[in-house]
C-alpha cells in the first residue's frame, strides 16, 4: 500500500494486459516524466509477462513475491519480459 501511495499526484497513464483475470495493470506518470508500473499476479501460478512496450530504460524492478514478504530489486534494462511468481506484486520503474 506504502509503494501504491507514491502513485498520488501523478498522471494516470492506460495500461493493460491481456488477461486482466491474471494480471492487472496501474500506471502513473510523475512530474518529471518518470512511468511507474505496478503488476499484480492474480493466480496461483507463475505467469510469464511481456514488458517490451515499456521500452529499453525501463528502471529498476522491484518483486514482492507470494512465497516471501521480502522485496527483490533487480536491473530490467534491455529486458522484454520477466516471470511472476504466484501472487508477485512488480512495480518497474
Amino acid at each position: 500500500v506504502k509503494g501504491l501511495c507514491e502513485l498520488a499526484g501523478h498522471a494516470h497513464v492506460a495500461a493493460t494486459t491481456t488477461d486482466e483475470t491474471r494480471v492487472l495493470a496501474l500506471a502513473g506518470r510523475s512530474q518529471t516524466g518518470k512511468i511507474s508500473v505496478w503488476l499484480a499476479n492474480l493466480t496461483p501460478d507463475d505467469v510469464p509477462v511481456d514488458v517490451s512496450g515499456l521500452g529499453s530504460d525501463q528502471g529498476p524492478l522491484k518483486i514482492w513475491d507470494g512465497r516471501t514478504s521480502r522485496q527483490i530489486q533487480r536491473d530490467t534494462s534491455g529486458r522484454d519480459r520477466l516471470e511472476m511468481t504466484p501472487y508477485a506484486i512488480v512495480r518497474i520503474g
